[in-house]
């Protein structure tokens, strides 16, 4: 193995090529989340883990007198998972891998104000819709053995 070969593995590169299938939607009185992760091969590589989060994402954004407005993105892990893997892979070897992510949902304190009565409910209502964004997303990330950064895949879930 040559040099560039030797860095191209240490940050990741030509290690293994990930694909995930996830059910599309969602409940909020659901309890998990199920999907496939698929793993392949590129060149050998050792498999330490591999590690799954539900995430949602909110951005929010706060304007002031002046009329500026800044966003900023909070996230938050709803539930954490690892997928049970083979301790290795060649190259060409392809591994699907059922998982399954227990979370539980939480109202954001905004959507519990929302959901009451009277003037409160009403002054909540005009500020959840500062909400520019919220999505949720189940990211698998792969440790293998002696690469830096790992390599992960992400894909959309939808709440109904």
């Amino acid at each position: 193995m040559g040099f560039f070969d030797s860095a191209k593995k240490f940050i990741g590169m030509n290690t293994i090529e990930l694909a995930m299938e996830a059910q599309p939607t969602f409940s909020v009185t659901d309890n998990s989340v199920k999907g496939i992760l698929k793993i392949k091969g590129i060149s050998d590589q050792v498999i330490r883990s591999v590690n799954l989060e539900f995430i949602r994402e909110v951005d929010v954004t706060h304007r002031d007198q002046d009329g500026y407005s800044d966003t900023k993105t909070k996230k938050t892990t709803m539930g954490r998972s690892r997928a049970i893997a083979p301790t290795s892979i060649g190259e060409g070897e392809e591994v699907q891998l059922d998982f399954e992510i227990s979370f539980l949902y939480e109202k954001s304190f905004i959507e519990r104000m929302k959901s009451k009565e009277g003037m409160m409910g009403k002054i909540f209502k005009h500020i959840h819709e500062a909400y520019d964004r919220d999505e949720y997303f189940i990211e698998a990330t792969v440790d293998l053995a002696d690469v830096a950064m790992d390599p992960s895949v992400r894909t959309t879930v939808k709440r109904i």
